[in-house]
C-alpha cells in the first residue's frame, strides 16, 4: 500500500473513532446511539485504528463489545439502564464519583470555569470552534474536549483529501498539542475516579476504551501523522 493510501486509511479511521466517541459521551443515549455503537463500521474503523497496539486496545475493544452485546439483546431494557448511568456518570443531580471537567483535576479548589477552562477555551477559538452553549458551559467537559479533536480529525482528513498537506500537518500539529498540554494530562485522574464506580453498565468501559484511543493517536501523531509519512509531499517538513 503507497504511503498517500496508508495514510489515507489511517486519516479516516481516526476521523471515524474520534466522531464514534464524541457521539458516545456527548448525548443522552437512544435507540438509534444503541444501533449505531453496534455498527460493525465503527467497531472496524477501531480495529483499523488499532493495528499494531499494545493488548490493553485490545482489552478495553473487547470488554467495550460485550457490555454493549447485553445491551442490545433487550434494547429497551438496556437503552433505561444506559440512560440511568449516563445521568449517574455525566449530569447528577447526586454528586458526581467522577467529574469529567479538566478544571476539577488540575485546579485548586476543585471548582469549574477555572483557569485549565479558559485555557481550552482559547485553544478552541484559536483554531476556530466554539462549543455550543457558549460562554455558559464549562469547556473543558469530556465531551467537548473529545469533540473539538473530532473537529481537528475531520479537518485533518478533509484537508488530506484536498491534497492540501500543509494544513494536514498544522491540523495535526495541534491535535497533538491538545492531547499533551489538556486531555492526556487529566485522562488518568478522571480514570482512577470512575474505577470506583460499582455496577459499570458501559460508560466505564467506553472511557476506558477511549483512553487506549488517545494514546494510540498520540503515539501515531508522533511517529506516523507528523513523521516521515508527509515528508514525501513537497514543501512538508519536521
Amino acid at each position: 500500500m503507497s504511503n498517500d493510501r496508508s495514510l489515507q486509511v489511517l486519516l479516516a479511521a481516526r476521523n471515524y473513532g474520534y466522531t464514534f466517541f464524541h457521539s458516545l459521551l456527548g448525548n443522552e443515549p437512544s435507540l438509534s446511539q444503541l444501533d449505531c455503537l453496534g455498527d460493525d463500521i465503527a467497531i472496524e474503523a477501531l480495529l483499523i485504528f488499532g493495528a499494531d497496539s499494545r493488548s490493553e486496545f485490545f482489552e478495553a475493544l473487547q470488554m467495550f463489545e460485550e457490555s454493549l452485546d447485553v445491551l442490545t439483546r433487550k434494547p429497551m431494557n438496556g437503552l433505561e439502564a444506559l440512560r440511568e448511568e449516563y445521568t449517574r456518570l455525566f449530569i447528577g443531580p447526586q454528586k458526581l464519583l467522577a467529574p469529567p471537567w479538566e478544571s476539577f483535576y488540575l485546579d485548586e479548589g476543585h471548582s469549574l470555569f477555572q483557569r485549565s477552562t479558559l485555557s481550552v477555551r482559547s485553544f478552541y477559538q484559536s483554531h476556530g470552534y466554539r462549543p455550543q452553549g457558549y460562554p455558559v458551559i464549562a469547556d473543558d467537559h469530556l465531551a467537548l474536549e473529545v469533540g473539538f479533536l473530532s473537529c481537528l480529525a475531520r479537518d485533518a482528513y478533509d484537508a488530506f483529501e484536498q491534497n492540501d498537506y500543509h494544513k494536514t500537518r498544522n491540523v495535526l500539529l495541534a491535535s497533538r498539542d491538545f492531547l499533551d498540554d489538556h486531555l492526556m494530562v487529566w485522562m488518568p485522574l478522571y480514570q482512577e475516579g470512575l474505577a470506583k464506580v460499582e455496577n459499570k453498565i458501559l460508560f466505564p468501559q467506553a472511557v476506558r476504551l477511549l483512553s487506549e484511543f488517545l494514546k494510540r493517536d498520540r503515539e501515531e501523531l508522533y511517529q506516523t501523522l507528523l513523521g516521515k509519512t508527509l515528508l514525501g509531499h513537497p514543501g512538508i517538513s519536521l
